[in-house]
Parts: C-alpha cells; structure tokens; sequence
C-alpha cells in the first residue's frame, strides 16, 4: 500500500497510458515529459507494483464481465429453447411443418438439445436423453 501511495498524479497518468498500451516514446510526447523521464519512471519498483496491481483489478474485472455475459447468453438460449419445445409440440399436434420446424429444430441444436427429424408418414421424430425428458415434463407441468 506504501507503494501507491509514493506515485504522483502524472505517475498514475503514465500508468493509464501504459495500461491502454502507449509506449514509452508516445507517453513522453503526450504529457511533455522526455523519453528518459519517462522510462525512468515505467522502470520504478513502485511503478511495477502499480502498474501490476491495476493490470490484475482490469483483468479481474474483464473476466468477471465475460461470467456474465456468457451466463446472460446461456439464460437467454435456455428461454428460447423451452420456447421452441414448446413451439414445437403446438406445430407437430397442428400438421404444420417446414420453416417453422426447421427454425425450432435450429434453437434446439443451439440449446444443445437432440435433432428434430421429420420421417415419411409426416410425424415428427425427436431424440432426447433423460434430461430432455424432464425438461419436457416439467415444461408441461408448468403450462398446465
């Protein structure tokens, strides 16, 4: 903590700039310093240890953002996957078939859920483990 504390305001201006990736040449120009100044400064303990700790608090915060949008994009298939099951089941009771099969059959691939294969005598075959089982169970259940 002592460390941090010994940097001065144009130092933390400098650790910015490296941390968006300026090299030592362009941060001199920019904040009317020499380059020697400059690499002076960058080569510090005290600097290192910034400059290291900001690195880890950005890269902490970049992946905890990846978490949560994969989780959002995971919540968001798994919506439109219990839709198109359910979309699915209205379509194969109703005899319709074509895009409307083709468009679920592509958001159950998606979902990571069995093909849907459309056999001669215009039924429609589905695949499903346990798991898709009672997904399709509860899916019910819950319409009811």
């Amino acid at each position: 903590m002592v460390a941090i504390q010994q940097l001065s305001a144009r130092h933390h201006k400098i650790v910015e700039l490296c941390l968006r990736g300026w090299i030592p040449k362009d941060i001199a120009e920019h904040l009317d310093m020499s380059q020697q100044q400059v690499s002076i400064v960058i080569n510090s303990s005290s600097f290192q240890y910034q400059l290291a700790e900001r690195r880890s608090k950005l890269n902490d915060i970049v992946d905890q953002d990846i978490v949560e949008q994969t989780q959002k994009v995971d919540d968001a298939i798994a919506e439109h996957t219990m839709s198109a099951v359910s979309r699915l089941g209205l379509i194969v009771t109703a005899g319709k078939d074509g895009d409307a099969i083709r468009a679920c059959d592509s958001i159950l691939d998606r979902g990571g859920h069995a093909r849907v294969q459309k056999t001669e005598s215009k039924s429609v075959s589905v695949t499903i483990d346990a798991s898709d089982a009672k997904l399709i169970a509860e899916t019910l259940e819950m319409d009811k």
